[in-house]
């Protein structure tokens, strides 16, 4: 089933706490915002609303960095997208970290036992 993503007003006032934190756009995040929402639509998730989707995927990023576990920014990106089901909102986390903040690939697809 394809997944439709609308801009919701939650994710807006959500999105606003990152927005604040945001640093400058250099040359290379238009070729990493294309790659993350071409990984987005891959992963049968598509964006009505790119800007939102793009600050959405630094939100998880800012959150990993302040400590957060990937179960926190699969719950809060379900939060703000709760059509997205709990499977989508784990492979957003996945792509946001995959283009945006690979460091913490490790703690979305660290294995369940070892």
């Amino acid at each position: 089933m394809k997944k439709l993503i609308a801009a919701a007003g939650l994710g807006a006032a959500l999105i606003v706490g990152v927005l604040a934190g945001a640093g400058t756009a250099s040359a290379d995040d238009s070729y990493a915002n294309y790659r993350y929402l071409q990984g987005l639509n891959n992963n049968g998730i598509y964006i009505l609303n790119t800007n939102l989707a793009i600050n959405i995927g630094h939100g998880v990023c800012a959150h990993l960095a302040n400590g957060n576990t990937a179960y926190d920014e699969q719950q809060w990106v379900f939060n703000i997208n709760p059509q997205l089901a709990w499977n989508g909102a784990y492979n957003w986390v996945g792509v946001a970290t995959e283009y945006y903040c690979p460091q913490y690939d490790y703690l979305v697809y660290a294995p369940a036992s070892l």
